[in-house]
């Protein structure tokens, strides 16, 4: 058995219909977060009570504060009732919302993520919803273990550099960002990828949950994770002021929408396995 749900592909980010208090409303699929967040606003909205504050931060060198709501909210992705997803964090995204240039209503994180074996078809914009039980892949991708950590998919990678060396890399899958490759300040500055190699200039490279961040592009000559290679990459290395993006303090890098994309992405947190079955026209 397995459902299906139309999603919205804007900037690399899946945007997926999700209904709520007889509203629709879109929220962005995102294996970087932890948890199922709700817009703040749209939680008062829906008619829910804010309670204790928390604090929050991830790409950006800010924070952001938000609350967990007294009694959940209940939330649909898609257009089935048994799909029900119970979200108990709200935060602002009205500043994302901006940036994106459309509206981010909520997050769907890894407890939405776990219940399934997650396809994300990128050229159909369409996500395939498997059962986690007796599930097989019959395709044609590549298998990759990961590690959970923090509810977070790692895979360990490597970076080939311009002058030959070969450096081992922990990267998170992260469906959220719209990015391709991306390094950590940490992991650039300790491997000596000198902003000499740096084909550009820094420039905006999107806003996270602590606020906007800038990064400059290298050129390498390949990124390499599990049974995939790619060759001649263009690969963001994040600088000074983007948070857990600079620090390196969880991992060394991401791997987001534009890289994703080129493939039909199996997200198979029970198997401990992401699949990339290579997209027809990638």
């Amino acid at each position: 058995m397995s459902s299906h749900i139309s999603f919205e592909l804007h900037e690399n980010h899946v945007y997926v219909p999700v209904h709520a208090g007889g509203e629709r409303l879109w929220w962005i699929l995102d294996t970087g977060a932890g948890l199922s967040l709700i817009d703040t606003t749209v939680a008062r909205r829906l008619g829910a009570t804010l309670g204790a504050s928390i604090v929050a931060r991830g790409a950006g060198d800010g924070t952001l504060t938000g609350a967990i709501l007294d009694s959940p909210l209940t939330v649909v992705p898609g257009d089935e009732p048994g799909m029900g997803l119970d979200v108990r964090v709200a935060l602002p995204f009205d500043a994302i919302a901006r940036a994106a240039g459309r509206a981010v209503d909520g997050v769907l994180g890894s407890d939405f993520i776990a219940r399934h074996v997650v396809e994300i078809d990128y050229r159909r914009q369409r996500l395939r919803l498997h059962e986690t039980d007796g599930f097989s892949h019959a395709g044609t991708g590549v298998s990759i273990p990961i590690e959970l950590r923090m509810n977070h998919p790692h895979v360990r990678g490597a970076v080939r550099l311009a002058d030959g060396r070969r450096v081992e890399a922990d990267f998170v899958v992260d469906v959220g960002s719209g990015m391709g490759v991306s390094l950590t300040h940490a992991f650039a500055a300790a491997h000596a990828i000198e902003p000499a190699a740096i084909a550009a200039g820094p420039m905006p490279a999107g806003r996270g949950v602590g606020g906007a961040a800038a990064a400059s592009l290298v050129q390498l000559a390949a990124v390499e994770i599990g049974g995939v290679s790619l060759a001649d990459p263009l690969v963001a290395i994040f600088g000074d002021g983007a948070g857990v993006m600079s620090s390196g303090e969880f991992f060394d890098g991401n791997l987001g929408g534009e890289f994703l994309r080129r493939y039909t992405l199996f997200l198979d947190y029970a198997g401990m396995r992401i699949i990339l079955e290579p997209a027809a026209n990638a």
